[in-house]
């Protein structure tokens, strides 16, 4: 884990930002060329069957909708993985959470400022003491996806819990 995983928005102290460590970069070579050849499928499925004289047919919408889902899927794991963060802001009304691809934001959560407590949660993992945050109030929580030191979100409790009450 970095230490500089977790960072404040510039000109905002109450906007925490978690990065993610990227993943190597065979996994992401292997990951896009995934990517690209569920792309390409249905474009030479259509290409071979018109080359053939057969014609269009369902079958061909419903590989492309197939296709392109996966695809979607896949270049969303691509970019959380080289560029994945995690927001988090808060002020005396609300808090709010959002996953950032980079490209396209995702997840976004807001709680009530009512009754707000923050739990860390440890991952039991061979050689690190690392875990996750959980904000939580009457109504819904969140939960943070990155892993971060146990330390690092000691840090991060005790700062928000200060500037919550």
């Amino acid at each position: 884990m970095d230490k500089n995983q977790i960072k404040f928005k510039e000109g905002n102290p109450n906007v925490y930002i978690i990065s993610i460590n990227k993943s190597p970069m065979i996994i992401r070579i292997i990951l896009l060329l995934v990517l690209i050849m569920f792309s390409l499928i249905p474009i030479l499925a259509t290409y071979f069957r018109l080359s053939s004289g057969y014609g269009l047919h369902f079958g061909l919408v419903i590989s492309f909708v197939i296709c392109w889902l996966i695809g979607f899927y896949l270049l969303r794991i691509i970019l959380w993985n080289a560029y994945g963060k995690e927001k988090i802001e808060f002020n005396n009304k609300q808090i709010t959470y959002e996953a950032d691809y980079r490209y396209f934001n995702d997840g976004k959560k807001v709680l009530e400022n009512k009754s707000i407590t923050i739990d860390i949660n440890k991952i039991p993992e061979e050689k690190k003491d690392i875990g996750t945050l959980t904000i939580n109030n009457e109504l819904d929580q969140i939960i943070t996806v990155i892993k971060l030191p146990l330390e690092e979100l000691k840090e991060i409790e005790k700062m928000m819990n200060e500037k919550i009450s």
